[in-house]
């Protein structure tokens, strides 16, 4: 690595470095006004997450359409029309 990239990177690390300390500063800031969660973007402190009931699939029930539930016999037998 040459030492004209390695300026460069140390560079851009300690500008990264102050836009992090300048947005942590400001989130302290925001802190000492109203409550705040590290863990909450900005101004979300009042907000929260609804999380839906769980949906949950019921089949209706079974209801026989007949009285008679016994198994049909293997030949259908008809009544009243007899030869």
């Amino acid at each position: 690595m040459s030492s004209d990239s390695s300026v460069e990177m140390s560079d851009e690390l300690a500008s990264t470095l102050a836009s992090i300390q300048e947005f942590m500063a400001e989130s302290v800031a925001l802190g000492s006004d109203r409550e705040f969660s590290p863990g909450s973007p900005a101004g979300w402190h009042d907000h929260y997450e609804t999380i839906p009931p769980p949906t949950v699939t019921v089949p209706p029930p079974m209801v026989p359409t007949i009285e008679d539930t016994r198994w049909p016999s293997r030949r259908p037998r008809l009544r009243g029309l007899s030869p």
